[in-house]
This record gives C-alpha cells, structure tokens and sequence, in this order.
C-alpha cells in the first residue's frame, strides 16, 4: 500500500507540473506560430544539450544510493550539490563564450533558456530529497504551486509580448522562483546540508560517471531531434514536431514518476527473492502506462491538433499515431532499463543507449529525412531495438565475463 500512495503522490505533483507546462507551451505555440516557436525550441533544444553537463546523471545515483543508506542521505545530498555547482560553472562558461557562434537574438534567447534549465537541475537535486526519504505529500504540494507560477509567467509573457525572448525570459524567471522556494523547504529537512568541499565534489563527478554516461545518452532524445529536424526540414517543422514532443514529453515523465519510487524501494529490500517480485510489478507498471499512452494519442488524433495548438498545426494530425507507437517504444525500454540501474548496470545500459543512438546516426544517412514522419518512424525502431539490447545484454556481458560494461 505504501509504494502505491507514493506512486499516487508522486504522480499527483507530476501532474501538475506537466499539466501546467504543457499549456504553456501549447499557448506559445498558438501566439508564436511555427516559425517563433520552432526558434524558440531550437533554442531550448540546444540550451538542454549543453545543460546536460550540469544534470550529470545525480538522479537515480542518489536515489539508489539514499534508499541504501538513507542515513548517509546529508552527506550524498552536500558532496553532489557541490559537485552541481562545479559542472553549473563550467556550462555558464561555455555558454557565454557560444556569443561567438551565434547572432545577438539567439544568443539572449539560448542564454536566457541555458540559464533556466541550470537552476532546473538544482531544483531536481532538492526535489530527490524528498522522493528519496518518502515525503512525497511535500513535494505534490510544492510543485503544485511551483507549476501555477511557471504557468502564469509564461502565459502573461507571451500574451504581454509573443516574441522568443519574452518567453525565454518568463521561463527563467519562474525557474529561479521555483528554486528559491525548493531551497528554503529543504532546508526545513536538510538543516545540516550545506557545500561540501570542492575535492568530495570532484569525487562524486568521478564516481557517477557511468550515470552521467547514460544520462546524456538518454536525454539526446528530445533535444538533438530539434537540430536535426530543422537542418533537414528547417525551424517550422521543429515548431510542429516540437509542439507533439511536449505533449509526448509530458507523457513520459510518468517513467521518472515510476523510476523515482521503484528504485529507492527496491534498492532498500533484503533479499534477492524480493527484489524479483518487485521487477514484476516494475515492468508491469511501466508497460501498461506506455499501452495508454498509445492510445492516447490516437485520441489525440480524433480531438485535432487543429483544435489544440492552431490551424498551422493541422500536419500534426497525421504524425500523433506514429507518437504513439513510440510511446510504447520508449516505455517498454524503460521498464528494462530501470532494472539495469536497480542491479548497479549503470554502464551496460550506457553502452546498448550508445549502440542505438549509433544505429541511429547510420539509418538517418543511409534513408535520410523527408518529413517529421521519417525521424519518428527510425525513432521507433531504435527504440525497439533498445528494448532488445537492455533485455540481452547481461546475459552476454556475463557470458564474457564483463562485469562493468564496455563505457
């Protein structure tokens, strides 16, 4: 009963994080059009690409390590919040020397968006202390509030003045008021967290580099499809693929709601016996939530993207089915690849997330991309293919005697 009143809160304070980001952006997407907006998410595309180095991967390292040792939980939380200022530094550096790359406009507009997504990944540190220790009716509470600002900013913004750099800004705004809010509660629990030195953080980023591997492996998803996309198609067909992609994105945070309860839970039970009756319910969970969103999204096709995001949109119509066979895609790897992070195989499934993205790379340049509808279809299928690999590669690492993977 305890793990399914977690799911529920956790699923409640996801909700309405998502609920409230998806109409921000669906209301972007109607006052910016196509073109502002495939800027806008070109942008915020690349701001996440670079972001990454901040994120790292602390995640599920601490989830699984807190619900280990949830005494050692101040010490883990301090030695990688150090860690994400170190990484944070080094992004902010690279990101203001990007003015070399890039035209004034889109400059503020990454900058701003790079900024947002920093203090994003110091939000989610704070927010895994509370998943990690059960106190899942205090975070629903925080994000409710936390997603009805963001929603107000952006929307005031774009309504005020629809252009990329008014929402940029909007975003960044609310981001640094979310983490405001999140630090203070924290510390309420956390009384003795604080910075610790700069050697432990160092430690902690050579510690968790097979998760920061898989991490940035994962997190391509969603992020590279927008450069690839508009280096083929151009910034319009970004806006259309993109306003899908946060419907789909929304959709998949449900993986993180799951991974954020089962590992933390697993990781704390005593015998192996156990463990396996809990994988059960994992992939279960996982499988029947991808099964639904797959068929929300020929829902989806019913209701009209027309209806939803505007009359330019109306090419999404025929794309929100093929959203949906990857939505079952992505899930199904998911609830494998869960395990593997669970068993400490943190590089073997690093290692099959590169061997797709590889498959990837090469399907693209042997079939190239005519249409939005060719990259979901190869998406599909790697994703398929990822499931494959999570499922297989253990038994062979082991029949080789590779114990760590190959990354």
């Amino acid at each position: 009963m305890a793990l399914i009143k977690n799911i529920a809160l956790m699923g409640t304070s996801t909700a309405m994080r998502l609920g409230c980001g998806l109409l921000s952006f669906v209301v972007m997407a109607r006052l910016l059009g196509p073109d502002q907006f495939g800027l806008l998410m070109l942008c915020f595309s690349a701001a996440g690409l670079l972001a990454l180095l901040s994120n790292y991967g602390f995640a599920p390292y601490l989830l699984r390590e807190i619900g280990a040792k949830p005494d050692a939980a101040v010490t883990l939380m301090s030695e990688v919040l150090t860690a994400k200022i170190i990484l944070s530094l080094a992004v902010s550096i690279i990101g203001v020397g990007s003015i070399l790359l890039l035209n004034p406009t889109t400059y503020l507009v990454f900058l701003l968006l790079l900024a947002a997504q920093i203090a994003d990944s110091l939000t989610e540190l704070f927010n895994i202390g509370y998943r990690a220790t059960n106190r899942y009716g205090a975070e629903t509470q925080l994000a409710s509030m936390a997603a009805v600002i963001q929603l107000c900013l952006v929307v005031v913004a774009c309504v005020w003045l629809a252009t990329p750099i008014a929402a940029a800004m909007a975003f960044l705004i609310s981001r640094l008021i979310v983490l405001g809010i999140t630090w203070r509660s924290q510390l309420n629990y956390y009384s003795q967290l604080k910075i610790a030195s700069w050697r432990l953080g160092w430690l902690q980023i050579k510690r968790t580099h097979t998760f920061a591997s898989d991490f940035a492996l994962q997190s391509l998803f969603g992020q590279i499809d927008s450069i690839v996309l508009n280096h083929f198609l151009g910034p319009a067909s970004v806006g259309i693929y993109q306003a899908g992609m946060r419907i789909f994105l929304s959709g998949t945070q449900a993986a993180n709601v799951l991974s954020s309860v089962f590992i933390p839970h697993i990781a704390s039970t005593s015998t192996k016996q156990a463990a396996r009756l809990e994988y059960g319910k994992l992939i279960l969970s996982f499988n029947a939530i991808g099964a639904c969103g797959c068929l929300g999204f020929y829902i989806l096709k019913l209701i009209s993207a027309e209806n939803i995001f505007g009359a330019e949109f109306s090419e999404l119509n025929d794309i929100f089915p093929y959203f949906g066979l990857l939505f079952l895609a992505r899930f199904m790897a998911a609830s494998i690849g869960c395990i593997l992070t669970i068993n400490g195989s943190q590089a073997i499934r690093a290692t099959c997330t590169g061997l797709q993205l590889c498959l990837l790379a090469l399907l693209v340049l042997l079939n190239g991309i005519t249409s939005i509808k060719d990259w979901i279809v190869l998406l599909i299928i790697t994703n398929f293919t990822l499931a494959g690999l999570y499922a297989i590669a253990p038994t062979i690492c082991k029949s080789y005697k590779i114990k760590k993977g190959i990354i």
